[in-house]
């Protein structure tokens, strides 16, 4: 169905911790490659990541306001936490930026201190 699972949501295995979040940290790495990648593979990677949101938000939250584990449902109040708010922020930030031209930049500036003082100077 195109949404992103744990192995732990479909064997019945209680999820590690890292389980909780990786998802999220997989749509903000996808979500960046699109902004470099051949706009044919930024488009499927981009249709990937609205397939997923469309799921968490109508199967994966509880009412809009929490999101559980399963973005492919059903809510479990028991399995939504910081870490699976985290993934499902960074999904929804994925999704907020649809056209590559809109993307932030991907890294911070990276000053030396003299340069930092020289600014300061002017």
């Amino acid at each position: 169905d195109g949404v992103l699972q744990e192995p732990c949501e479909t064997s019945g295995r209680v999820c590690g911790r890292d389980q909780l979040i990786y998802k999220g940290i997989f749509a903000r790495y996808l979500w960046q490659l699109s902004a470099v990648a051949a706009p044919a593979d930024a488009a499927a990677y981009r249709a990937f990541l609205m397939t997923n949101v469309a799921s968490a938000v109508a199967h994966g939250s509880g009412g809009g306001t929490s999101f559980g584990l399963r973005w492919t449902g059903p809510f479990e109040v028991d399995m939504a936490g910081s870490a699976t708010q985290s993934a499902a922020i960074d999904l929804l930030l994925a999704a907020a930026y649809p056209d590559r031209a809109a993307l932030p930049p991907l890294r911070a500036q990276c000053i030396t201190s003299a340069e930092q003082q020289q600014q300061q100077q002017q």
